[in-house]
């Protein structure tokens, strides 16, 4: 059980017409935060009840842009707990939370990465091809790390397949390549940090994408500026 669950907010029941009336009764409750940092919507989220985030988001569609504790909106809140039916719900209320970052600068695929819900991954990926926002795929976090940095950290080879096949092809190479604060690429993080857990297939289909060392990037780039 997590803060999510001990906090539940006494409005959500079960009943999503009593929840609008309770909601509207209530108006300023649903902008509220309690003493964790959730707000009504963040806490419905969490618990993957969708026609509860629909009756809040009736009342006022901003709500899907309220940041709580850590900077987190209910769209990040639903990305960690793998709530597929939510997080489509609260992207068609309003594409711009896909945007939205944390106090550590991380969107919910970012979110969705590190929890390894690839459910949540593929869902978000779709939406974000669907609404024409591919800039997201490439968002950095503070420490400089995409979501494809995230996935082959976590050696999740699922996720790294969806993120590099959602990548137009014709920036798939330059994009595979980001580098980090640390001035390291995607294939960086899987050497450094070798393991048997499907090493070798996640290197096989960087490599296709055309993932490279970050010295090599480097290198390059400075022949680049050279010429």
């Amino acid at each position: 059980m997590d803060a999510f669950e001990t906090h539940q907010p006494r409005e959500i029941v079960t009943d999503p017409l009593q929840n609008s009336w309770k909601f509207t009764r209530q108006r300023s409750s649903v902008f509220d935060l309690d003493k964790e940092g959730f707000s009504p919507l963040h806490a419905a989220a969490g618990a993957g009840q969708a026609e509860t985030v629909r009756a809040i988001l009736g009342i006022d569609k901003k709500l899907c842009r309220l940041k709580g504790r850590d900077g987190k909106t209910p769209l990040h809140v639903a990305a960690m707990r793998g709530k597929t039916d939510v997080i489509r719900e609260i992207v068609s209320s309003c594409v711009d939370c896909l945007e939205d970052e944390t106090v550590q600068g991380q969107t919910a695929l970012h979110l969705a990465v590190m929890h390894q819900e690839i459910g949540a991954v593929v869902a978000i990926v779709e939406l974000i091809t669907e609404t024409n926002r591919i800039e997201v795929l490439y968002k950095k976090d503070e420490q400089g790390n995409t979501a494809l940095h995230l996935a082959t950290w976590r050696k999740n080879r699922q996720v790294i397949e969806v993120l590099v096949e959602a990548i137009p092809e014709e920036f798939r190479t330059f994009e595979v390549n980001a580098m980090n604060k640390m001035g390291l690429s995607a294939l960086d993080l899987l050497v450094m940090f070798p393991s048997e857990a499907g090493d070798r297939e996640i290197y096989e289909k960087l490599i296709q994408a055309g993932a490279q060392r970050g010295g090599d990037i480097g290198a390059q780039r400075l022949a680049i500026r050279g010429t």
